[in-house]
């Protein structure tokens, strides 16, 4: 069952962070445990800053600067132009987890005098964080699961720095696998 419904499903897909899978599975997969070593993997946060700045070309810049705070500009405006005026993009300024918005203002008017801050956010979990075991333990745990019908999918299910693409890709393959295709 799942979310207390009255259907019932071969598979599912969780995309969550597997450190709190224990909090959400049912009696069906509680007797199969989560290891503790995985409720006690580590992730960095950022927080982060959506900015209006002057046009810029590159989709993202990293800025290797010791008078920064920030560690990247990713540059959201180029995605779609009817996003901004002609003249302007938005762009969000990626900072170490709890930087205040008074230090993102300083460093957003280094880079960019004038500009200006839209809106801020503090993501604690943004990128998981692995050591020599991680793999292999993530790997074991998902066959475990998955001779039962329980998949995981995702950055955080499957503990690996998936961008986009390759988040697509791991879900495209795993509808095959399951659909068999």
């Amino acid at each position: 069952l799942v979310n207390g419904s009255e259907i019932t499903y071969s598979d599912i897909i969780y995309t969550g962070d597997v450190t709190r899978l224990d909090g959400v599975i049912d009696s069906k997969f509680a007797d199969l445990g989560l290891d503790p070593k995985l409720k006690k993997l580590r992730a960095r946060g950022i927080s982060n800053a959506l900015c209006r700045v002057p046009r810029i070309e590159p989709s993202w810049t990293y800025l290797p600067d010791s008078k920064l705070e920030s560690n990247r500009i990713i540059n959201t405006g180029i995605f779609s132009p009817s996003n901004v005026a002609a003249n302007e993009h938005s762009v969000v300024l990626e900072f170490p987890f709890g930087t205040d918005r008074t230090q993102m203002e300083k460093d957003l008017n280094l880079v960019f005098p004038g500009a200006t801050i839209i809106e801020t956010n503090h993501v604690k979990k943004a990128y998981v964080i692995q050591d020599v075991t991680t793999r292999a333990d993530i790997s074991a745990h998902k066959l475990k699961f998955e001779e039962h019908g329980l998949h995981l999918l995702g950055r955080f299910a499957e503990w690996e720095y998936y961008n986009m693409d390759m988040c697509i890709k791991r879900a495209l393959d795993l509808s095959n696998q399951i659909l068999k295709c």
